[in-house]
């Protein structure tokens, strides 16, 4: 469905002779999408729901040992604290698609909206 407004709004634009930022910006939207849905399948395969609970796993001892560690070094603390922003980064990742996938079809609706 996605795809299928994005296809619309091209049509539409190359019809009216935009201007190329307009057809960029349509166009970036086409590839976020199709990042969009390619990560959204792959969280549904066995083998990527086992490395994210591992992710989720891990992201609790850091959270653990740095609640629970009163006596830390400052430096062991920053390599807690960047090593579990990275794993939550990839968490993230997996987490936000259905949002971010509703969030593009809004701007997709409001953009086909002002057209017709």
């Amino acid at each position: 469905m996605i795809l299928e407004k994005i296809q619309k709004l091209f049509t539409f634009l190359k019809g009216n002779r935009a201007d190329e930022q307009d057809l960029n910006t349509v166009s970036y939207w086409e590839e976020e999408a199709k990042k969009l849905f390619l990560i959204n399948s792959l969280k549904n395969h066995d083998g990527i729901k086992y490395v994210l609970e591992i992710f989720k796993s891990e992201v609790e001892k850091i959270n653990e040992q740095l609640l629970n560690k009163r006596q830390m070094f400052e430096d062991e603390r920053y390599r807690l604290l960047d090593q579990r922003a990275l794993v939550q980064k990839y968490l993230d990742l997996f987490a936000n698609t259905e949002n971010d996938l509703d969030k593009l079809e809004k701007t997709l609706d409001e953009e086909l909206s002002k057209v017709k």
